[in-house]
């Protein structure tokens, strides 16, 4: 498939989730569900309980060249509860937030991947657009809630709107690989822009060199 592995929505429907799994599909874009709309009519998606879990996006036989491993949201997006976990992509493993809107309350969680691709774009991460922002609604009981892995590293930048204030920390950053085993860190502050941390990551043999050039 190129759309919806397993699912589509179309801009005239509405898909609600409300348990179950969709589970261990491919697609070009939306290797789980794609929501298709555009500036006039948007298709909805609804989440409630369930999961989207080990599917992926763009899968060639050696790797994954595509967007939205979880979903690939043009539409409305409204995560109330459920979880997100375990799907790849090259761009957006979890979400791939290309245009509308994407709401998260309650028990929503995009699990972020762990061992290895903590780090990772594209392993189960929400990669979100330029202009595009997560809206929380309420509140969010898991933490963390989603790693966010944006278009553009630039300190100012808003990805995440609504109740900020009181759950921004539950959102981690992808870092931003300057070379390999350097990296730097980012962080989305309090109002939902996004910040470059004084720290950064250096892997141990990289250190010295990291030290000799800066």
């Amino acid at each position: 498939y190129n759309y919806g592995g397993g699912a589509y929505v179309n801009q005239n429907g509405t898909l609600i989730i409300n348990g179950g799994s969709i589970k261990s599909n491919t697609a070009q874009q939306g290797g789980g569900v794609y929501v298709s709309g555009n500036s006039t009519k948007r298709a909805t998606l609804r989440m409630i309980q369930g999961d989207i879990s080990d599917n992926g996006a763009g899968w060639n036989g050696t790797s994954y060249t595509g967007e939205g491993g979880g979903v690939y949201n043009n539409g409305i997006f409204e995560m109330t509860g459920g979880e997100i976990k375990g799907n790849k992509a090259a761009t957006g493993g979890g979400v791939y937030f290309s245009e509308g809107t994407f709401e998260m309350k309650g028990s929503a969680v995009v699990t972020p991947s762990t061992s290895g691709d903590t780090d990772k774009p594209g392993k189960n991460d929400v990669y979100l657009k330029s202009g595009q922002a997560i809206t929380v609604d309420g509140t969010l009981s898991n933490n963390p809630a989603a790693r966010i892995t944006p278009r553009e590293y630039t300190a100012g930048h808003l990805y995440l709107t609504g109740n900020t204030n009181a759950h921004h920390r539950k959102f981690t950053v992808t870092s931003k690989v300057i070379e390999d085993g350097i990296a730097e860190i980012w962080k989305i502050k309090a109002n939902g822009n996004l910040e470059k941390s004084q720290y950064i990551d250096v892997r141990y043999n990289k250190l010295a060199y990291y030290l000799s050039s800066t």
